[in-house]
């Protein structure tokens, strides 16, 4: 049981290096003429253009809340670290299950967060996106992290 307290943290950091690599992921999928379009999380949170019937139309454009989740995994790994090399309180595991179970949320929320610049409706354009790959295993990485952050704690409450 102490190389699971030890090296939980080490791998719930690990699963943060996974969520991040999710980035360039489909992270927002969708129909567009036929045609079944997917965009990176890179593209949800700072916006991309595509050439759409011989013009070049603006998808998404910048959105703090589609950035948020990767900031947040990347603090979350950062008191990981601090937990591993001994140099943080208990309250930093806290800290960074929270962390990480925000960035989960927001995750699963990419569809909601998107957004997009010249839609007459953009109610209606979101409702025919659906999660990506990218946007969902973000979210199972995140939530798994938060797990691992918690699991020192949760087994020295045990007693084990």
């Amino acid at each position: 049981m102490e190389s699971i307290k030890k090296y939980a943290p080490v791998l719930a950091s690990v699963c943060g290096v996974f969520t991040l690599l999710m980035l360039f992921m489909p992270s927002v999928v969708m129909e567009v003429y036929g045609i079944q379009v997917s965009f990176s999380g890179f593209d949800t949170a700072f916006g991309c253009k595509m050439y759409v019937d011989g013009q070049t139309t603006e998808m998404f454009s910048f959105s703090f809340f589609n950035i948020m989740p990767w900031l947040l995994t990347a603090m979350g790994m950062v008191f990981c670290v601090m937990v591993t090399l001994e140099k943080a309180e208990k309250k930093c595991v806290y800290v960074a299950t929270v962390l990480f179970l925000l960035a989960a949320i927001f995750f699963f929320l990419s569809v909601v967060c998107v957004s997009i610049p010249n839609a007459s409706s953009p109610d209606e354009v979101k409702s025919m996106m659906d999660l990506g790959a990218g946007a969902v295993f973000s979210g199972i990485f995140s939530l798994l992290s938060a797990g691992l952050t918690l699991t020192p704690l949760v087994l020295e409450k045990m007693g084990k």
